[in-house]
């Protein structure tokens, strides 16, 4: 399900690395491991800030394409369920924040 999805960095995702923490972003201040900012503040030198979390979260991105056909053999029933199948794929995409192209 998850496809080609990059991670990014969101505040509500899984600390998966570390990262050099920044003293200007104060709301990231729980994420600073805590030894690490003993350590410094005992001998402060803004050439080494200690590591803070990085929580990355997948982009529930994509692609999806839809390519329906129009012709006479997808009459009656076959259009009715062609038409059914490209909604729900098209809901699904939406609610996974996918991009969409319909031909």
């Amino acid at each position: 399900d998850r496809g080609r999805a990059e991670l990014r960095e969101h505040p509500g995702g899984s600390p998966r690395r570390w990262r050099s923490w920044n003293p200007r972003e104060a709301g990231d201040f729980t994420e600073v491991d805590a030894i690490e900012m003993h350590r410094w503040v005992a001998d402060p030198s803004p050439g080494a800030w200690p590591r803070a979390r990085q929580r990355l979260k997948r982009d529930r991105g994509g692609q999806v394409v839809v390519i329906r056909d129009v012709s006479m053999s997808m009459a009656g029933i076959n259009a009715t369920w062609a038409a059914r199948l490209t909604l729900g794929i098209m809901e699904a995409a939406r609610d996974r924040e996918m991009k969409c192209g319909y031909i």
